[in-house]
């Protein structure tokens, strides 16, 4: 009889590797971009450090088996999720132009936000015993998620900032457990933009 072969066997791989992909496109699209440049760069630079972490993963992915495979094909898979979102982001600020940019400043300053609190949301869930990282990368990696946590918006305007706050206080319900999920339309001050 042939051994059963474990559901996430090859999958961990190609799934850092799609990682590493969109970091490069976010490294690209920070350049290229025309609006927002100081909040591309930023995410551009955190994305950067992950690389290490995520080639580290990829090396070691054929000997993590079992349960911990499966949970970290699973994280892999929220990362690479809201590097995307990121990537969206960043790319859209290539192509922004100065009016647009005003019309959607709350927004665009949202997906900045929800972008970062997704990805340390994904990498803190991310189990470094599973995938076998050494406690050098895991202090950096600690440091990096700390940094994203205290992105820093000073430079949006007054709506925009009352907006990230409450994204912010919605997300920190979700992580202590208090809301199980969060949406844009829970903010009451873009509910109100979203019904216009």
């Amino acid at each position: 009889m042939a051994p059963t072969r474990d559901p996430g066997q090859g999958q961990l791989g190609p799934c850092v590797r799609q990682c590493k992909q969109v970091v490069e496109a976010i490294q690209s699209g920070a350049k290229a971009a025309c609006m927002y440049q100081n909040e591309c760069m930023r995410i551009a630079k955190f994305c950067k450090r992950l690389v290490p972490l995520f080639e580290d993963i990829e090396e070691d992915a054929s000997t993590i088996q079992g349960a911990a495979l499966a949970r970290s094909h699973s994280r892999m898979k929220e990362i690479l999720s809201a590097l995307t979102r990121c990537e969206a982001v960043v790319g859209a600020c290539s192509t922004m132009g100065p009016c647009m940019a005003a019309l959607k400043e709350e927004d665009t300053m949202a997906e900045f936000v929800n972008g970062i609190c997704d990805l340390s949301e994904a990498l803190a869930a991310l189990d470094l015993n599973d995938v076998k990282v050494d406690p050098d990368q895991a202090e950096g990696l600690a440091l990096t998620l700390q940094q994203m946590q205290r992105i820093d918006i000073s430079a949006a305007s007054g709506n925009a900032q009352a907006c990230i706050q409450q994204i912010r206080s919605l997300c920190e319900k979700v992580r202590n457990g208090s809301m199980k999920s969060v949406s844009l339309k829970d903010a009451p001050l873009l509910e109100e933009r979203l019904s216009m």
